[in-house]
């Protein structure tokens, strides 16, 4: 986990920062940033890459072809080589005009070189390979260390070069935004060069012509970091990376040549050669876009959160709903309705106006607007209150209760009815009809309906005049005369 973590540093600080680079004091070409008026043209005096042939083959397997060595050459014993490189800014490349031998007990570096194996396979001896000061598998008692292999994500560098199973590799290119790397760590033997100054960076064995630039990361004399881009092509000869020059458009300071706006990026590469207003328009007239949706706030109608001022009508509303209600605010656009946190039916909406129709409800009850800037303070609207016009039957009624009764009026919505102040029991309740059952009573009586939104006006209801007190009650019947006989014939008797 730590080499992997150090690993990433690592990557990080090659492919953003800049390291010292090789003094080069041969540059002969005054056209370059280290141009030097007393080079002498050809002095070596730089670290350079020993291309050196190990073998010709002219029998078995390996008929035609030839193995190379590839060495930095460092300037003193004390150099120390921690890595070799490549990414998009700096480019690394490995090449052969055909293709590179790979051994089936090989592999990518020089690891997976076992001595043990030379015997029985001594092909295995010319596999191709990358390292760093290695032609086998590395000695821990000896200090030594594998070098550590990474490829990008997007370019396996690793599996170009060696595919496998002994099936030839092609050509080592990294060249993209994540870049790759083989590297040990500061102090590991194998670092250091060798007796003649030299420390191993690949084996290659091909009947192609050998090619490329590799990036090395060193430590001259064990100091401060440096790199040195080499190539193949001119190994141990001075190539045109020994002259600096500066990048396309900028001075040998690392300053634009035009900056017109001071921006700090070249005029040439420039999206904008001045100011890019608030909605991303170079030289644009947009001083604020605060919502951040690429409309100029000047030329938006809604920006920030809905608020609400009023309700129109906000009272006497029918409990039955439907009731088409505009609300009055700012920044509306687009904005949905909430009566009590249930959703409502919109039917328009603006900067400052939304009508929505209005639920079945009683009381009051609160009412928001939302959008896509979040939600608006609450405004209370109000049902009207329950109000009565009839009553049927209205008079007559037994003084005995229990007959039902049918209120019928406006906003009667789950009301109660009372008669004389009194609870009446209530069957069914609409918007404009309530059905209750008339209690025991005598005389008149008032009635009236109430709902959450208030209580309405009173009705008089009369009760009929009662058994007990009439003195004619069903058929007549006689029980007695008197004088029953002996009555005049002449009539007149009373």
């Amino acid at each position: 986990m730590m080499k992997h973590l150090i690993l990433s540093a690592f990557t990080m600080l090659v492919a953003c920062c800049s390291f010292s680079n090789v003094a080069a004091q041969n540059c002969s070409d005054p056209n370059a940033c280290n141009y030097n008026p007393a080079s002498d043209g050809g002095v070596l005096n730089a670290p350079c890459l020993l291309i050196e042939t190990v073998a010709v083959h002219e029998t078995g397997d390996l008929d035609g072809l030839t193995t190379y060595r590839v060495y930095f050459q460092a300037e003193s014993s004390t150099d120390f080589v921690t890595s070799v490189f490549g990414n998009e800014a700096t480019p690394l490349t490995l090449t052969t005009t055909t293709d590179f031998y790979q051994n089936a007990l090989g592999g990518a570096s020089a690891q997976a070189q076992n001595p043990l194996l030379f015997g029985n396979f001594p092909e295995l001896i010319y596999d191709s390979y990358v390292t760093i000061g290695l032609s086998e598998t590395a000695s821990a008692v000896d200090g030594e260390s594998n070098p550590t292999l990474v490829p990008s994500p997007s370019q396996d560098w690793i599996a170009a070069f060696d595919p496998g199973s002994g099936v030839a590799g092609t050509d080592i290119i990294i060249n993209d935004l994540v870049g790759g790397i083989w590297y040990i760590f500061n102090g590991d033997a194998n670092g250091f060069p060798d007796e003649n100054n030299r420390v191993l960076l690949a084996q290659l064995t091909t009947d192609g012509v050998l090619g490329g630039t590799l990036n090395v990361q060193y430590f001259p004399n064990g100091g401060e970091a440096a790199t040195a881009t080499l190539s193949l092509e001119n190994a141990c000869q001075f190539t045109p990376e020994d002259c600096t020059y500066p990048e396309l458009y900028e001075d040998c300071l690392g300053d634009c040549l035009n900056d017109a706006d001071e921006d700090q990026v070249c005029d040439e590469v420039d999206d904008c050669v001045g100011t890019v207003d608030a909605i991303g328009e170079c030289n644009g007239s947009c001083a604020e876009d605060v919502n951040e949706n690429g409309i100029c706030d000047d030329a938006e109608e809604c920006i920030g959160s809905p608020a609400l001022s009023a309700a129109s009508p906000s009272s006497g509303l029918s409990c039955m709903g439907g009731a088409l209600v505009s609300l009055s605010g700012s920044n509306l656009c687009d904005a949905t309705v909430s009566v009590d946190g249930g959703a409502v039916s919109v039917s328009s909406s603006t900067a400052t106006e939304v009508n929505f129709t209005m639920p079945e409800g009683s009381g009051s009850v609160e009412v928001t607007a939302t959008t896509s800037a979040g939600t608006s303070n609450a405004l209370t609207l109000n049902y009207g209150a329950p109000a009565l016009n009839a009553a049927s039957p209205s008079s007559g009624l037994s003084c005995l209760g229990g007959e039902l009764v049918v209120l019928v009026g406006m906003n009667l919505c789950d009301a109660t009815v009372t008669v004389d102040g009194e609870a009446a029991t209530v069957s069914s309740s609409t918007a404009t009809q309530v059905n209750f059952t008339m209690p025991v009573g005598s005389g008149s009586a008032e009635v009236t309906a109430t709902s959450p939104s208030g209580t309405s006006n009173a009705l008089t209801l009369s009760y009929g005049i009662c058994d007990d007190a009439e003195e004619c009650d069903g058929s007549p019947a006689l029980s007695a005369a008197s004088p029953s006989s002996g009555l005049s014939c002449m009539g007149g008797a009373l």
